[in-house]
């Protein structure tokens, strides 16, 4: 009715128009984009009222959403739209049918924990429902095929491109329903799910667009559990068309990422990771450190052995904490740090014998972060390299392939200076737990891009080790607080290929106006 053609009206200056003339268009509609930019009309709720209404013409109105979209479509193509407002004055008109294709797209991006990531007429359903295009038949949604095209033959032929580019492809194997997705691209999980990528890219929201699309390149066969298998496969297929427009829709993404790397409990754990235990430094009475864990731990209680004189200190039901690192404060000068910003420091749960006063401060830190303003116009920035001073914890999970990894991996770095020690836990067989000094050595293998085995298979030209992730500093601008230590995970790529991943942060050396003690000192190791 009247709310219909309101709606079509709407969208069709939301999406096309003469500002998009040479801009591939795109029908991205989600919930906020309702509420937000179209509130006007009602926002969600008014737009799916309007489309279960229908036209004014429309006589049939309990005709499922299936027949309603081909009959709009065919009134279209004849150029009969018995309502006058839908008598098209010129070839500027978009097809009336816009709303519905949009409804297609919205039920992507719908965000509901009962509905599942991949029921695409589940979702569907439940914004129009007996919707009727799942089932066989003349209700099919393959007969909508045709509304499809015809927005491109609008678009593209009719307006010659004036009002924006508009393609239709069909993502993967998805047939049909992959037309909706191919708009949207990301569902609304694999958006939230976007901070993992980045963190596995070792991208930040100041990294360019090139190096952002070679790093996607590069790792097209692991972005499937990010993105989602069908859009993947366009990557792995080289699918120019589709790759173009995810990157430039994830980039977008990126550009607006606060470096926040959230927790997922469903996240898929690759047994082929090292986890490190990375320990700034002991500073006087103050015991400063970070921690990490990949595998699953969610009701088992580590034991951490004697760090620095601190006996039986243990981490009770640690979940996918990965990349997270905590500061053990025990003055209360420096509790100032709680008041940064929310949502990059979080409460954690920690048990110890140790004798905790009330000034006693336990904060966790997110694995990246931004440049950061707060009191006293001081800034937290991050640097490059792993610390010259302190010591990495590294936890090994074994199974067929690390173990022997693992050793190959310990005696090049041995041989390169750093000092390696292995502790006894109470972890089991499983697990191996070990102290690595002096590991900043191998930044030498980063920027020389030499590879660290003399029978590796790969180019020298390729990094076998690398440090990701963190802050790029702009214009060599120095700050005078920063963070300079956070967890190193070393990543088996392949038999001989290996990486580094490590986001910095965790070592304050001044705070608040008041500058940590210097201690360049070596510290002797508890064993």
């Amino acid at each position: 009715m009247q709310e219909f053609y309101n709606w079509y009206r709407r969208l069709s200056e939301h999406f096309f128009g003469p500002q998009f003339k040479g801009q591939q268009v795109r029908l991205i509609i989600s919930r906020d984009l309702l509420d937000s930019t179209m509130s006007e009309l009602g926002g969600y709720a008014g737009f799916l009222e309007a489309v279960k209404q229908g036209c004014h013409w429309d006589l049939f109105k309990q005709d499922p959403l299936a027949k309603k979209g081909k009959r709009l479509y065919d009134d279209w193509r004849r150029n009969y739209l018995p309502d006058k407002m839908f008598i098209k004055p010129n070839k500027q008109e978009c097809p009336p049918y816009l709303p519905y294709l949009c409804l297609l797209c919205l039920a992507w991006t719908i965000e509901d924990e009962k509905l599942h990531p991949h029921d695409f007429y589940g979702r569907l359903e439940s914004l129009y429902p007996n919707h009727q295009l799942g089932q066989q038949g003349n209700t099919h949604l393959k007969h909508w095929d045709r509304l499809w095209t015809g927005l491109e033959t609008w678009a593209n032929n009719t307006m010659s491109g004036e009002f924006g580019e508009f393609h239709a492809p069909v993502l993967g194997h998805m047939e049909y329903v992959g037309r909706p997705r191919a708009q949207v691209l990301l569902t609304a999980t694999h958006i939230a799910k976007l901070p993992l990528l980045f963190n596995y890219l070792g991208v930040n929201n100041n990294s360019r667009f090139n190096d952002f699309e070679n790093r996607m390149h590069q790792n097209k066969n692991d972005l499937a559990k990010y993105i989602g298998k069908s859009l993947a496969n366009e990557y792995i297929n080289n699918k120019q068309q589709i790759i173009t427009i995810a990157n430039q829709l994830i980039h977008g993404y990126l550009q607006d990422w606060d470096g926040i790397v959230p927790l997922f409990e469903d996240i898929e754990h690759q047994e082929s990771h090292f986890i490190a235990y990375v320990v700034a430094k002991y500073l006087q009475d103050e015991f400063h450190f970070s921690y990490g864990i990949k595998e699953d731990c969610t009701e088992k209680e580590i034991l951490v052995p004697q760090l620095w004189g601190y006996n039986n200190l243990s981490f009770k039901s640690i979940r996918d904490v990965m990349g997270h690192g905590v500061i053990f404060n025990g003055k209360n000068e420096f509790s100032i740090i709680e008041n940064m910003a929310i949502n990059l420091y979080n409460k954690v749960e920690i048990e110890t014998n140790i004798n905790i006063t009330d000034n006693t401060k336990f904060i966790s830190k997110s694995k990246s972060i931004r440049f950061f303003q707060w009191v006293s116009n001081q800034y937290l920035f991050e640097i490059d390299g792993l610390p010259t001073i302190g010591i990495v914890y590294i936890l090994v999970y074994y199974n067929e392939q690390t173990t022997g990894n693992w050793k190959k991996w310990r005696c090049a770095a041995e041989n390169e200076g750093v000092k390696i020690y292995e502790f006894k836990t109470n972890l089991g067989e499983r697990f191996g737990f070990f102290c690595a000094q002096n590991l900043n050595v191998l930044d030498q293998f980063f920027k020389d891009k030499t590879p660290l085995f003399d029978d590796d298979n790969s180019s020298g030209n390729e990094r076998i080790m690398r440090l990701i992730g963190g802050t790029t500093l702009h214009a060599g601008v120095i700050r005078k607080t920063y963070l300079r230590y956070d967890l190193p995970i070393i990543e088996i790529i392949a038999p001989h290929d290996y990486k580094i991943e490590c986001s910095k942060g965790l070592e304050l050396e001044e705070l608040y106006k008041k500058t940590l003690p210097n201690t360049n000192n070596n510290l002797e190791l508890s064993r």
